[in-house]
């Protein structure tokens, strides 16, 4: 999505705190809606099974894994190199240097520690296969649970989605306002926002 990039410029070397880190998720929600025309109250993981967009913290957090790992691919007397070496080994679990913030990372999406990768760095294209294989299945199967949990997505077909990749509504290409339209339906259906006669009718009585 060409927004990320601005959005999470330079994120991988700050690591930003859960407050700047929802408002960006927010920002990074609306800009899907908007994009999608989907209803303000879609469910926030029918956006990303949709998109097959992953979530911008774990976003940062893939980039800020593989900038460790230019760190140690460095030589041995690089300043980068030697300070990484220290702080991952002098300072305390509970530092929020940003050696120890990646290392928890690491633990997260159950990679090997960050001292091993000093010890025996692993080739940039190698490392990223296996940075981006871990994060892909560890949000897929948390947003797959949240999602079977929602019941608005009851016809959301689950098996068709995936992180990673859009689903497959969206890929199909509109020749036509009217095939665009009807896409648009579509979506609303299956994010569970849209509004049938029968609730409409229900509102009606209730509050008319």
């Amino acid at each position: 999505m060409f927004v990320s990039p601005i959005l999470m410029y330079g994120l991988e070397i700050v690591l930003p705190n859960r407050g700047i880190l929802y408002k960006l998720e927010m920002a990074q929600k609306r800009f899907i809606k908007q994009l999608f025309m989907l209803h303000i109250n879609t469910p926030y993981v029918a956006i990303y099974l949709l998109s097959g967009l992953l979530p911008i913290g774990a976003m940062i957090h893939k980039s800020a894994i593989v900038t460790f790992n230019s760190v140690c691919l460095q030589k041995d007397d690089a300043v980068e190199r030697r300070l990484a070496l220290r702080k991952v080994s002098v300072k305390s679990a509970k530092s929020a240097c940003w050696f120890k913030e990646v290392h928890k990372l690491f633990g997260k999406y159950d990679l090997r520690n960050p001292e091993e990768k000093l010890e025996t760095p692993v080739e940039k294209p190698i490392l990223k296969k296996k940075v981006k294989t871990a994060i892909y299945r560890h949000w897929q199967d948390l947003i797959l649970t949240k999602a079977l949990n929602t019941s608005k997505l009851r016809h959301l077909n689950l098996q068709h989605v995936a992180i990673g990749r859009p689903n497959p509504l969206l890929q199909i290409p509109a020749r036509s306002s009217w095939d665009a339209n009807r896409a648009l339906v579509k979506l609303n259906l299956m994010t569970g926002t849209y509004d049938l006669q029968s609730t409409r009718a229900r509102f009606n009585k209730t509050f008319g």
